[in-house]
């Protein structure tokens, strides 16, 4: 289902995975440019920027994406559009079934289930947390804009009268 929104929620952050050294880009509304833009400013080892700059970017109407580049230890989580829906959770859920299935495989334990059910769980909560936590920020900066020009537009009509 597309959403349409005036000002987008964008946002990047780097979500760590606890037990693991393994760290998860997760992107929201972000361009292949914003990312890489991202990727040098925060240090982003030079080879996995220049993976993914031969990435080709999501085709079509793709809601959501993982990148795991094999051996690397590195996962990219891409949403198109986040709200904190029930089908924004439903495609968390999914995804980061993804990345647990990548990592299992690049660390050898696949037949370990107990091990992937935790990592899913805190990868889950970890980044639910910091996208509701920056999902409500810009709510609140956009509610006191739109205020902002409430008032503004309230003064101008006054002083006309």
């Amino acid at each position: 289902m597309k959403k349409s929104k005036s000002k987008p929620f964008n946002t990047i952050f780097i979500q760590d995975w606890g037990t693991f050294s393994n760290e998860t880009l997760v992107c929201v509304g972000s361009s292949k440019q914003a990312i890489l833009a991202f990727m040098k400013a925060n240090s982003v080892k030079v080879e996995l920027i220049e993976k993914f700059e031969q990435k080709s970017e999501p085709k079509g109407s793709a809601e959501a994406f993982t990148w795991s580049p094999e051996g690397t230890g590195c996962t990219l989580l891409w949403f198109r559009y986040w709200s904190g829906d029930p089908d924004d959770l439903d495609t968390l859920v999914h995804e980061t079934n993804h990345l647990i299935y990548d990592i299992s495989r690049d660390k050898g334990f696949i037949d370990e289930p107990e091990i992937q059910a935790y990592q899913q769980a805190y990868l889950f909560t970890g980044i639910l947390k910091e996208l509701t936590e920056r999902h409500a920020k810009f709510l609140l900066k956009k509610s006191k804009s739109i205020d902002k020009k409430v008032k503004a537009w309230q003064r101008k009509r006054t002083k006309g009268c």
